[in-house]
């Protein structure tokens, strides 16, 4: 292997320094030549020969140390080329699954914007004017936010489907008075279905209002007198 220096020791300059001085420069170019290329001289006297014979081990010793360290060096580089490679390829990965996580998330957030937005759209096109298909709102309850709960037709004949000894028009309009009269125990907008239910759910497990309402036109649900705001 070709080399671009190698070490001249003191110890050489004191041996070639005993040479003859016609000597010292052939001994010093096949040190030279030996330890950078490799090349054996051929054409030296007995005494340069004897030199370079007890120079040439440490010359070799220091090529074989040279030799070991170029290729610990290639292969730490290649070492860390390969673990760099491979960070690289963890980033990328864990990137795009993030990627993909946030890709995920904004389309749940899309749907559930398109739910909300559908859901309003119903409820506002129920009670819509001038809508085919619409109907306005047949009753009303207040609610303890200052809003209102409104109740159509279409709530009414389910109600009546589930409860059919109530008179659930009439029910309906008691509640309504009830609220009125109690406006600290108003119900809030999720609550007020379990309110209704519970009201109607009471008077159907009484056997109904309609035979008290036509002896009395009026009848009073007293159970709710002490209810707790829903």
């Amino acid at each position: 292997m070709e080399r671009k220096q190698f070490t001249f020791y003191r110890s050489y300059l004191d041996a070639i320094r005993r040479l003859p001085k016609k000597e010292q420069g052939n001994i010093v170019l096949a040190i030279c030549n030996y330890a950078l290329d490799e090349t054996i001289p051929s054409a030296l006297s007995p005494i340069a020969d004897t030199v370079f014979t007890l120079v040439k081990p440490t010359l070799d010793a220091s090529r074989r140390k040279a030799e070991a360290g170029n290729c610990g060096g290639k292969t730490k580089a290649i070492q860390k080329q390969s673990v760099s490679k491979t960070q690289a390829n963890v980033k990328q990965t864990v990137s795009e699954k993030e990627k993909e996580k946030e890709k995920e998330k904004e389309g749940e957030i899309e749907i559930e914007k398109e739910n909300e937005c559908s859901i309003s759209s119903s409820s506002d096109l129920r009670g819509a004017p001038g809508i085919p298909g619409a109907s306005p709102p047949t009753i009303s309850l207040p609610l303890n936010d200052g809003s209102a709960f409104e109740i159509f037709q279409s709530d009414i004949d389910m109600w009546s489907n589930l409860y059919p000894a109530v008179d659930v028009m009439q029910q309906l309009r008691n509640m309504a008075g009830w609220i009125d009269g109690n406006p600290s125990k108003r119900k809030t907008r999720s609550g007020i279905k379990r309110f209704v239910n519970s009201w109607l759910a009471k008077e159907q497990n009484k056997g109904g209002d309609r035979a008290t309402n036509a002896k009395s036109g009026f009848a009073y649900n007293a159970d709710f007198e002490e209810g707790t705001s829903l």
